[in-house]
């Protein structure tokens, strides 16, 4: 993975619980700052701006959620026989 993606992908971890605990609204590029140990240099190169930090936010989030129910759904027909019809 080269260097830019991974920074990017630390930026969204990070400040995904920033955007969860003050909402969108309330989350200032300072705060995605403070939490990354990252300059505004760095953020920008990876986000044009906080929006669409945001949005690589939820991705990230509904990718977890959607795998963890995909996996239920999975052991579950694993476990009582049947199979799921997708």
């Amino acid at each position: 993975m080269p260097k830019a993606e991974k920074t990017g992908e630390i930026i969204i971890q990070r400040s995904a619980q920033v955007f969860h605990i003050k909402g969108y609204k309330n989350t200032a590029l300072t705060d995605i700052q403070e939490v990354t140990k990252l300059t505004k240099g760095p953020i920008y190169g990876n986000f044009s701006e906080r929006n669409e930090s945001a949005v690589g936010v939820f991705q990230g989030n509904f990718s977890i959620v959607f795998n963890r129910i995909n996996k239920c759904i999975n052991d579950a027909s694993t476990l009582y026989g049947h199979k799921i019809i997708r």
